[in-house]
């Protein structure tokens, strides 16, 4: 995208072209009245209110223009809702650069809220299957476009990246990715405004076997299979480990028996 310093000069430029032409044109009606003796002082003020016209009518493009892209491109613009302490800041996003994360024209980067997004060559082969779907996904939602992001605050994380909901025309991009079945949802307050939709998107993906919620299970398998092994370390636990509930869902295996655990190649936690 062009900075204003490179569109001022373009525009600039061809604004002093048209008025030269135009004075140009003026200096020739004058020269032919004065040759032929005839009055023109009509055609004469005609050409003058042009040229008038054509330089307050271009001012005001370029004046337009500038306001227009420094709206898309400054880093410090908000434009906040009072009553509930949001902030909303118009961008430009220049390239994606994985499933939650975007770079602006401006070098900063912003990662989604609220979600998480495979990791590109991380976690099994069939994850990273997921991590180029969901990137994909988020090039052709925001990529090139001008969006709008949504914080609650100045916020941002360990990495400098902003930390915004980001929604481009009427898509809330972050609840699309979980609808899709292509992000997680992750809160990281309760209090965080998408919490609830972000949550009920996920269970409703993984109800569906949607992207990385494929191999899913049911409540009643949790139930009825209270093994618990992590797909990724070939390592199972039972209920009352330590671990037990900290696997990440994406690679929870369930099972009815010890016995069935090491017969799919899994061994018990050692703790």
């Amino acid at each position: 995208m062009m900075r204003w310093g490179m569109v001022e000069v373009v525009v600039e430029g061809v604004t002093s072209f048209l008025l030269f032409h135009e004075f140009r044109r003026l200096l020739k009606v004058a020269a032919l009245c004065r040759r032929n003796d005839i009055k023109c002082s009509q055609s004469i003020t005609l050409a003058a209110i042009t040229i008038s016209l054509s330089g307050i009518f271009i001012v005001f493009f370029i004046s337009g223009l500038g306001a227009l892209l420094n709206v898309a491109d400054s880093p410090s613009l908000v434009a906040g809702n009072q009553e509930d302490g949001r902030i909303f800041r118009r961008v430009y996003v220049e390239k994606v650069l994985d499933g939650d994360t975007v770079q602006l024209s401006t070098g900063e980067r912003v990662v989604y809220k609220g979600i998480d997004s495979p990791e590109p060559g991380g976690g099994a082969g069939w994850l990273s299957e997921y991590s180029s779907a969901a990137k994909e996904l988020n090039r052709r939602l925001v990529e090139g476009k001008r969006v709008t992001l949504e914080m609650e605050k100045a916020q941002r994380d360990k990495y400098n990246r902003i930390v915004a909901y980001v929604h481009v025309d009427d898509v809330f991009v972050n609840a699309e990715l979980t609808s899709r079945g292509l992000a997680m949802a992750v809160i990281y307050r309760p209090e965080d405004r998408y919490n609830l939709l972000l949550s009920r998107l996920q269970e409703e993906a993984k109800s569906f076997n949607r992207g990385i919620w494929k191999y899913a299970v049911s409540a009643e398998d949790e139930l009825e299979k209270p093994i618990v092994g992590n797909r990724m370390t070939k390592i199972y636990h039972l209920p009352e480990d330590r671990y037990y509930d900290l696997i990440n869902p994406l690679n929870k295996v369930y099972f009815v028996t010890e016995e069935a655990a090491g017969s799919a190649g899994y061994r018990r936690a050692k703790y």
